[in-house]
């Protein structure tokens, strides 16, 4: 999950917190109303034909080697990494990361779990967890790992700089023949890529949820399990793609509609075999 200092909880933790002592006292809560009821416009493509992409070309190999050396000796930027900033027990495992003809960011690495502004993060967090994600709504909300497929991006200049990626921004990650639309939504330490939400798992199809609190519905999660894939994912990014006027009810449609039609265009101009 991302590993960042907790801060004061938001409407949205306020908003679940009213609506647990409501539990407590006997009524049926309903959702807030910032939260999508059930990610039921979370699309998956199946057939994606990830190898027709190119690889394009390094964006910044000594950027890159950064997160290899982090990984094998906990050293990123010449700086030791302590604590929860230490790579060795979950290896970024960063093997490309290039810049594609139209300007898309394509990276292989490891796919973690980040649950910030969640159902648990609201709830009952960890020390890293947060309440808010680093993306916000226009009415000031933060996206809600349960339901939204996000990933994300380091802190700091570096990855933004080199990339052109930004909060706010879409793509799509590849796994296998699966292409998930995601947003662009959190980040994280500086010498920490590779993370997604708690519904970019779901919509793999490996769930890091023990225990939904909805089972039939899955917008509530209570109980994780805290453990990167075993294989690697492409990140397809796409700069300067953010989405005006998103809200909690759209997010997931709109980004799938923006996603989609991008990484189509771009399968369309890859070259034949």
């Amino acid at each position: 999950m991302t590993q960042r200092l907790r801060q004061a909880p938001s409407a949205v933790a306020a908003a679940i917190v009213s609506m647990l002592v409501a539990g407590c006292q006997g009524s049926q809560p309903a959702m807030p109303a910032s939260v999508p009821e059930a990610p039921a416009t979370t699309r998956v493509i199946f057939g994606a034909a990830p190898g027709s992409i190119p690889r394009g070309v390094p964006v910044d190999e000594e950027y890159r080697r950064e997160f290899e050396r982090c990984d094998r000796e906990n050293i990123f930027r010449n700086q030791l990494m302590t604590g929860f900033r230490r790579c060795s027990g979950d290896p970024n495992r960063l093997t490309a990361l290039d810049r594609l003809d139209d300007g898309t960011i394509s990276f292989d690495a490891k796919l973690g779990l980040d649950i910030d502004g969640g159902f648990k993060a609201l709830t009952d967090p960890g020390l890293t967890d947060l309440r808010d994600t680093s993306y916000r709504y226009p009415d000031g909300s933060s996206v809600y790992s349960d339901t939204v497929p996000y990933v994300v991006i380091p802190q700091g200049s570096d990855f933004s700089r080199l990339t052109g990626i930004q909060i706010g921004d879409i793509g799509v990650v590849l796994d296998g023949s699966k292409a998930i639309p995601i947003l662009v939504a959190d980040r994280g330490p500086a010498n920490k890529i590779g993370e997604g939400s708690i519904a970019l798992f779901e919509a793999i199809g490996d769930s890091r949820c023990r225990t939904w609190q909805d089972p039939d519905r899955k917008t509530r999660c209570s109980d994780i399990r805290d453990a990167s894939l075993n294989r690697n994912v492409r990140y397809l990014l796409f700069p300067n793609s953010k989405i005006a006027g998103l809200t909690p009810q759209t997010v997931n449609q709109r980004v799938a509609e923006e996603a989609l039609r991008r990484f189509e265009t771009l399968k369309a101009a890859a070259p034949g075999p």
